[in-house]
């Protein structure tokens, strides 16, 4: 994803919020995937992005300063996350779940 496309785009996105990335993907004409890797790389907070499905990590996109994600791709998504209290619709951005570190993980954009 070209970075001048990304700056103006990115420059709407304060808080970190699942939404901007599917905005991104639309407004920048690309895969939703490839927008949530930019926009970890590129958006000012440390956050994080998990793609799962089927009750499985299928993939994780960090910043830099964010923390390593303990849970591996491929094994099951954690019983306290998010992703359990929530309907599990097929292409849907899934919730943000902040913590006392400043740092947000998402599980989002859930594959079923």
């Amino acid at each position: 994803m070209p970075p001048h496309l990304l700056r103006g785009a990115m420059a709407a996105f304060a808080e970190p919020n699942l939404q901007h990335v599917l905005r991104l993907a639309r407004d920048v004409a690309v895969r939703r995937e490839t927008a949530a890797r930019a926009y970890v790389q590129y958006h000012p907070e440390r956050i994080a992005i998990v793609v799962a499905g089927n009750g499985r990590v299928q993939r994780c996109y960090r910043s830099l300063s964010f923390p390593a994600i303990v849970c591996a791709v491929g094994s099951p998504v954690p019983v306290h996350s998010l992703y359990h209290s929530s309907p599990h619709l097929p292409n849907i951005a899934g919730d943000m779940q902040g913590s006392e570190l400043g740092l947000t993980a998402v599980y989002g954009l859930r594959e079923c």
